[in-house]
């Protein structure tokens, strides 16, 4: 672990040494429509999802009392 450690530590000094400067990042944009039809896609699986689990459930416990 120690050998390790001493060649590993030259190399990130080096790694530094060529490092650029940080500079402004641009501002990023948005566009409306796409952040809508993000919501709509998330709500309406989250939606779906529940949708499917109840109709699954309902068709189970009919299954089950048929059953009976």
């Amino acid at each position: 672990m120690a050998r390790f450690l001493l060649h590993i530590f030259p190399l990130l000094m080096l790694g530094s040494a060529y490092a650029q400067t940080p500079q402004d990042a641009p501002t990023p944009t948005v566009s409306m429509t796409a952040v809508i039809i993000f919501v709509v896609i998330f709500v309406g699986s989250i939606v779906g999802f529940f949708w499917y689990y109840w109709w699954t459930e309902k068709k189970r416990k009919q299954e089950k009392e048929q059953k009976k």
